[in-house]
């Protein structure tokens, strides 16, 4: 929660491209750490903190792009598709992943997988063209 209003007071201050570019970059160097870094409890309560912040953190960046774009009118349906499509991909993420961690990579397999596709997501929100 803390994650999601502190996007949001950002987002009045500055593009909100660029909080959501910054959010999935976080993103990037929280799976980096993961895949480089030792695994310790101190790591592992720092990278905890930092997924909780982040976690919902998209929330207020994303529904105010949507409603400059589309308005507020038409925003519930749009940002109802995008938490569906959200819903199926952490589906089939949690269900993809569990193959993988028993697989030779194990858990880093995830990592990777959650890097590229955190850095797709930034350089896609850093290319957004906001109103």
């Amino acid at each position: 929660m803390a994650g999601s209003v502190l996007s949001g007071f950002l987002g009045r201050r500055l593009k909100m491209k660029t909080v959501l570019t910054g959010i999935y970059g976080m993103r990037v160097f929280i799976a980096a750490g993961f895949l480089i870094l030792p695994k310790t409890v101190p790591f592992a309560f720092a990278a905890t903190a930092l997924l909780g912040l982040n976690g919902d953190a998209t929330v207020a960046p994303t529904t105010g792009l949507i409603s400059r774009r589309v308005g507020v009118a038409r925003m519930a349906v749009v940002y109802g598709a995008i938490f569906i499509g959200h819903q199926l991909g952490a589906f089939c993420s949690a269900l993809l992943g569990g193959a993988a961690a028993g697989g030779p990579w194990g858990y880093s397999a995830l990592w990777l997988a959650d890097l590229v596709l955190s850095a797709a997501a930034a350089a896609a929100s850093f290319l957004i063209r906001e109103q």
